[in-house]
């Protein structure tokens, strides 16, 4: 992928565009990924409130109006890792209308995927087991450049009560696609590229009420840290991407329900 801006980068720092993903920046991760679904545990369990919103009244009465919250789970800018930054962040809303069996099915229907939700270009189920789902989804994410990338992900549902739910979805793969939708289109081996996306996972909880459901994704991504002269166009894909991709997500998934 190549813009026209690009063309006027000193070679020095067209270089540093390009990063490889390091193993200890995926065990960082994952540390901080375990931590995370061990709270997690406590709220599925009834240990903690179910929903961040639960904490927040103000939060699920705006939600009820029809806002879409979103707080930040990480320390502003991210957490900071070798080689990389952890993004962390929550939102929720409320869908009036559906019902507990809708909003879990479409979350892992990925068949629908690319025609609910503007980032995906392309997606379909690969594998159906029980409660699991795996699927694709080719991913366009433009800012001031474009980035396209194939990614597939597992997805476990498991639902609690008659009115509560919540869904786990990991990324198995997250490949960057060089000359996307060229006759030179060729996929990067994982973990090259420009790093804007290294790891997804989302995880999604709903509460079914009689009027509708409430739904609350919480998103927790790896991405590459800054290189020194380039915030300016390394920062709007790691640092406004993350939230503005959660925003939308929960949009369209409240649209599509509410269909």
């Amino acid at each position: 992928m190549r813009t026209c801006l690009l063309l006027f980068l000193p070679l020095s720092l067209f270089g540093q565009l390009s990063v490889k993903l390091k193993p200890e920046t995926v065990r960082e991760f994952d540390k901080y990924v375990n931590a995370s679904e061990a709270s997690m545990e406590k709220r599925w369990s009834g240990e903690l409130p179910f929903l961040f919103m639960d904490e927040q009244p103000a939060d699920k009465a705006g939600a009820r109006s029809g806002d879409v919250f979103i707080r930040q789970l990480s320390p502003k800018g991210g957490r900071k890792v070798s080689g990389g930054i952890i993004h962390d962040w929550s939102a929720g809303t409320f869908i009036k209308g559906a019902t507990l069996e809708q909003a879990t099915s479409l979350i892992t229907d990925f068949n629908r995927h690319k025609k609910v939700y503007p980032e995906v270009v392309e997606s379909y189920v690969k594998l159906r087991n029980g409660n699991v789902s795996r699927g694709f989804l080719r991913l366009a994410k433009k800012k001031v450049l474009t980035v396209v990338l194939n990614s597939e992900y597992e997805v476990r549902t498991t639902q609690i009560s008659p009115t509560r739910a919540y869904t786990v979805s990991h990324s198995i793969k997250i490949n960057e696609i060089d000359d996307a939708g060229t006759k030179t289109e060729r996929e990067l081996p994982a973990g090259e590229g420009h790093g804007f996306l290294w790891r997804l996972n989302a995880y999604w909880r709903f509460e079914a009420t009689p009027e509708g459901v409430y739904a609350e994704c919480q998103a927790i991504t790896l991405t590459r840290d800054v290189p020194s002269g380039l915030a300016w166009m390394i920062n709007p894909f790691i640092q406004d991407m993350p939230r503005e991709s959660l925003r939308n997500t929960l949009e369209a998934t409240r649209a599509a329900l509410a269909r």
